[in-house]
């Protein structure tokens, strides 16, 4: 499903429609800012993860947009057997419906990652491993090609890069050009002024919402150490204090102590993030000042953990829409049986929520 053209787009990189439709995604992206401001009401979800058919379900169940409006914490590809499909029906709704639907980027939004955990495999799945490679050698190499920012259009720094990038033209002018989109996927999402959403985690160089606001794009590959490597891999971690080093070998945990500090001095009342598997879809933290959401049912086939999509209202009140797959197996063929989902309105949650509009005595 492409739908700037067909798979015939990708050998053809004259199309008008496919120029102005990848162009408009880096436009859409930097011109809303590396911190969204969206309002609620909005529906929250997490990993994706390139499951398609379970991405469907998602919005069967929340309304397809625009009839709700989504934030998206990003990892759209990699793991799943259908990374390409998501992430073009992803752009095409937020180039239809760019003030309703949102993305953030993901750590797999990144080159190094996805082209190790399956974007690649799968590119070269689909149209060939000789074509597939070329494809992404010229994918990575976008960072020295000619690359169109702002109007302006920089020059190769090398004629061999040149050179290799002009012969693969005709092959590699999507995949090149959609890395450019994960380049300008915005970090943050701030909804209502005071949920702060994101991939990974906080970062102890968090300093105010007007920092996350600066941040800098497109950058293809997040430097590590940073904020912005912390906001994309940090994850919370229970009996700690403050930040230690991630076992993941980038970004950190953080304790209790070290979100609150973070929250005070951001001004915000809960964060929303994703980025690890949870057996019910979603996961309170430190007195459900955080919550993390997972989107992706039965992830990789070898978990069986649900999904969950946070539903947040005009009031702030949220709640969980939780979607669990039942699978069956012949011959170690792997068959999508039958899905279901319920809505948890939780008491706690709502009580929390109505203690944030609550005003001040002060």
């Amino acid at each position: 499903m492409m739908f700037f053209g067909g798979a015939s787009c990708y050998k053809n990189s004259t199309d008008p429609m496919t120029d102005i439709c990848i162009h408009t995604f880096r436009d859409i992206f930097m011109r809303q800012g590396a911190m969204l401001e969206v309002e609620a009401p909005v529906k929250i979800c997490g990993d994706v993860h390139g499951q398609y058919g379970d991405v469907l379900r998602l919005f069967d169940n929340g309304c397809f947009p625009p009839l709700a409006n989504y934030l998206f914490l990003g990892d759209y590809v990699d793991r799943g057997p259908q990374s390409l499909e998501v992430v073009t029906l992803f752009l095409a709704y937020k180039v239809k419906f760019p003030v309703n639907f949102f993305m953030l980027r993901g750590n797999h939004e990144c080159g190094s990652i996805n082209r190790v955990y399956g974007f690649l495999d799968e590119i070269s799945r689909k149209y060939g491993s000789k074509t597939g490679m070329a494809l992404w050698n010229c994918y990575q190499l976008v960072r020295y090609a000619s690359l169109k920012i702002g109007g302006k259009r920089k020059r190769s720094r090398g004629s061999r890069v040149s050179d290799f990038s002009a012969s693969l033209q005709q092959k590699n002018f999507i995949i090149r050009q959609l890395q450019n989109c994960f380049a300008c996927m915005p970090y943050t999402a701030l909804v209502s002024g005071r949920i702060l959403c994101m991939h990974g985690g906080i970062s102890k160089k968090m300093t105010s919402l007007d920092q996350l606001r600066r941040l800098a794009r497109p950058v293809l590959e997040v430097p590590n150490p940073s904020l912005e490597t912390d906001i994309l891999w940090s994850d919370p971690e229970q009996n700690i204090s403050g930040f230690l080093n991630n076992t993941r070998g980038v970004g950190h945990v953080f304790g209790e102590s070290a979100l609150i500090e973070v929250m005070d001095r951001l001004g915000v009342q809960l964060i929303v993030r994703a980025h690890q598997v949870v057996q019910d879809g979603y996961e309170f933290f430190c007195n459900k000042r955080l919550v993390t959401v997972f989107s992706a049912p039965h992830y990789c086939g070898e978990f069986n953990n649900a999904a969950a999509m946070m539903n947040v209202d005009k009031n702030l009140v949220c709640s969980f829409t939780v979607s669990t797959s039942v699978f069956v197996y012949l011959d170690d063929v792997f068959i999508d049986f039958i899905s279901f989902s319920v809505v948890k309105l939780l008491l706690p949650a709502q009580l929390f929520f109505f203690q944030i509009l609550r005003p001040s005595r002060e």
